[in-house]
C-alpha cells in the first residue's frame, strides 16, 4: 500500500493470531482456575499480571497479560 501505510489485516488473521498458543477454557471460571494453578507451579510470567479474559474472536476465555491499552 502506498505512502508507507500498512494493509489492515483481515478478521481471519486477527482472530488467529489473538487466539494462537493459547488454550480455550469454556468458562471464567475455567480459565481463573488455569490462572490459580499457573500460580502455584510458579510458572514465570513476566510481570506476574496475568489475567483471565474473554475472547472477542473465540467466544472463550484465555489467560495472558493484559493490552498495554488496558493497562493505562
Amino acid at each position: 500500500v502506498g505512502r508507507g501505510l500498512k494493509p489492515v489485516a483481515s478478521k481471519r488473521r486477527l482472530r488467529r493470531r489473538g487466539c494462537e498458543g493459547k488454550k480455550r477454557h469454556a468458562t471464567q471460571q475455567d480459565a481463573v482456575g488455569h490462572l490459580r494453578w499457573l500460580a502455584r507451579l510458579r510458572v514465570d510470567t513476566k510481570d506476574g499480571n496475568l489475567n483471565a479474559y474473554h475472547c472477542q474472536f473465540c467466544k472463550g476465555w484465555h489467560v495472558g497479560h493484559l493490552s498495554p491499552k488496558l493497562k493505562a
